[in-house]
């Protein structure tokens, strides 16, 4: 195997751009250890190379401002360990200014970080790496939130390190409380929230599970008192009054948690023991200094107040329980909410984000990310399948089939993981390439695979056609096929862009330059139709005007089905294309594109192969 491409090193990095308290002359040695070193010299294992090509990604974070990183690795492979645990430590090593927060499906598993951080930081081994007394801990610490003495030190209320359930609100980050008088309902009746907070024993409030409706007693694990500039007054047509801060949320059946200044009228809400009501007005009524208080609730994460289910202020526990939940539109879209409306307007442009991530399907929380751009994708798949995302290929490291780790997860395990997992299980949690359920329509393993092109192969292309750069619309697509004297159809190449009108009739003449088919179609519907007119102007190549006489696309993709079944499809499954087009086999029909599928039948129809579509 090839010894692994280096990044640049943590003294050129140092070098580069000087970290506060990290040197006194830039051409002294760093004072801490990379964080590669940090790992091995904390854990009871060496960090494998993949691991450190992620590491010394992370450590730029330390010059670098503004990143957007999504990294995805198998389960248990150990990316956890060195992200959420090793990381935010060594941070704080080398910046004991610095502020962190880390986001879990759930506030339980975030704070189990929390506490291993705790420990870790405190361990001797840690003050030897980081002698800078600033990052050293108080001698008492809570669990959901602690600092530095550096942090404490400026007072302003802003910890190091805080832990989140995935869905949280950003404590500090902007007010989300009730003022005194509000009643919450216990299993002691109605009591007053600035009772609640003063109690040392406090009793247990009726919270919901939202994605059943059941009420449910859980108790309170934590409160504070903070002050406000403004308060509301939610009406409701059933008679509840409830006073908040603007941005409090309140539940929204279907919908999920709104800001209370956000909601509309008639909008269904949630009253005491999951009654329905529906929202009359929200009114401001008062201004000024007022004391308010924020409880965090255990599990479900809400509790009524005033009558109506409100947000834990805090946290939103556990969104994806399972792949049943992941799949939902009504949890996609509370925590994509969470992420627009609540974390994004806070993050500064210098701030870093990392979102370690298993893709559950193709529209989830890391699917939303990689579609709204500027995202840096690192994915780590169990086993290489060529991907351009992935650097273990991309640097020639791996080939395609190789395991990511083959002395703790041989390839022979990982092949009886496939084999015993559903297809949507393996390709989420080990590849990191979702397919929608009920996918797999086309037995891509079916495809047979080739290394070098057969000589005397009639060459054909097909053309899908979509004009637009936007990062969510369709692509163009452009398949070329060679045919051999058996009417084995070679996939030689797959083009897939996102064109500009002009980029798409360069891209067609480019292509047929490239390849010299002997016959080109093009699927000309309205729009389409011109780029037609454009290529076949220049007299230069055989194109064919090709329309789609049915709508149905797995029935207009029948024609690349039963040829892959029978073995009458190869393709060179070590092209950088194959990994992209392989997904999107894989997806159909429920996946978000299928242009590459089109443009591969209408190679295989203008090859004659089919005679159900009208060719023009």
């Amino acid at each position: 195997m090839l010894t692994p491409p280096r990044q640049p090193s943590v003294v050129e990095i140092f070098q580069a751009e000087l970290v506060k308290g990290l040197l006194q002359d830039p051409n002294e040695k760093p004072k801490v250890p990379s964080l590669v070193e940090f790992f091995n010299k904390t854990t009871t294992f060496k960090a494998e190379w993949w691991q450190e090509w992620i590491a010394n990604r992370l450590q730029r974070l330390l010059v670098e401002k503004g990143q957007r990183i999504l990294l995805h690795a198998m389960p248990q492979a150990g990316k956890s360990i060195l992200v959420s645990n090793r990381f935010p430590a060594y941070v704080l090593g080398c910046d004991p200014l610095h502020r962190i927060r880390l986001a879990c499906y759930g506030q339980e598993h975030a704070e189990h970080f929390s506490r291993d951080l705790l420990s870790l930081m405190q361990d001797d081994v840690y003050k030897e790496c980081f002698p800078n007394p600033q990052c050293r801990l108080p001698r008492v610490n809570r669990v959901e939130e602690w600092s530095t003495v550096a942090r404490v030190a400026l007072r302003d209320a802003q910890p190091s390190f805080k832990p989140l359930g995935l869905g949280s609100g950003f404590t500090g980050l902007g007010v989300d409380c009730l003022p005194a008088g509000t009643l919450v309902e216990t299993e002691d009746g109605p009591v007053d929230i600035r009772d609640l907070h003063l109690m040392a024993e406090k009793p247990r409030v009726w919270a919901c599970d939202i994605y059943s409706g059941k009420p449910d007693l859980r108790s309170i694990v934590a409160s504070r008192e903070v002050q406000a500039e403004a308060l509301v007054e939610v009406r409701t047509e059933g008679g509840r009054r409830l006073r908040c801060t603007p941005d409090h949320r309140v539940f929204v059946q279907g919908v999920g948690y709104l800001p209370a200044s956000e909601l509309t009228v008639g909008a269904p809400l949630v009253g005491y023991l999951h009654h329905p009501d529906s929202l009359e007005s929200v009114e401001a009524c008062a201004a000024g200094p007022v004391a308010v208080y924020d409880l965090q609730v255990a599990e479900h994460c809400n509790f009524y107040a005033s009558g109506l289910l409100v947000h834990n202020c805090l946290i939103i526990d556990d969104p994806y329980k399972n792949a049943e939940e992941a799949h939902s539109e009504v949890i996609n879209g509370i925590i994509w909410r969470w992420w627009t409306d609540v974390v994004k307007p806070r993050l500064r442009p210098e701030t870093n984000v990392v979102v370690c991530f298993h893709r559950w399907c193709q529209d989830d929380f890391a699917g939303k990310l990689e579609q709204d751009g500027d995202w840096e994708k690192i994915r780590f798949p169990a086993l290489c399948d060529g991907g351009e995302d992935d650097p273990t290929f991309v640097e020639g490291i791996r080939k395609e089939g190789e395991s990511l780790s083959p002395s703790r997860y041989p390839v022979d395990f990982l092949v009886r993981e496939y084999k015993d997992r559903n297809p949507e299980s393996w390709y989420s949690l080990y590849q990191g390439t979702p397919i929608a359920p009920g996918g797999n329509w086309f037995q891509v393993d079916r495809i047979l695979p080739y290394d070098t092109i057969p000589e005397g192969l009639v060459i054909y292309q097909g053309w899908d056609l979509a004009f637009t750069q936007k990062s969510y619309s369709d692509y163009t697509a452009c398949v070329t096929i060679g045919v051999d004297e058996d009417a084995n159809a070679y996939i030689l190449h797959v083009l897939r862009e996102r064109w500009t009108p002009a980029q798409v009739k360069q891209g067609v003449l480019d292509m047929a330059k490239a390849w010299k088919p002997a016959v080109i179609g093009i699927e000309s519907q309205g729009w389409q139709s011109q780029v037609f007119k454009d290529v076949v102007s220049e007299g230069l190549f055989p194109f064919l005007e090709c329309k789609v006489k049915n709508r149905d696309k797995q029935l207009r993709a029948q024609l690349l089905r039963t040829r892959i079944e029978t073995g009458k499809v190869l393709a060179n499954k070590s092209a950088p294309w194959w990994s992209a087009f392989q997904e999107e086999l894989l997806a159909f029909p429920l996946g978000k594109h299928d242009d590459q599928v089109d443009a591969a039948v209408w190679a295989l129809t203008v090859a004659g192969l089919e005679t159900e579509w009208a060719i023009l």
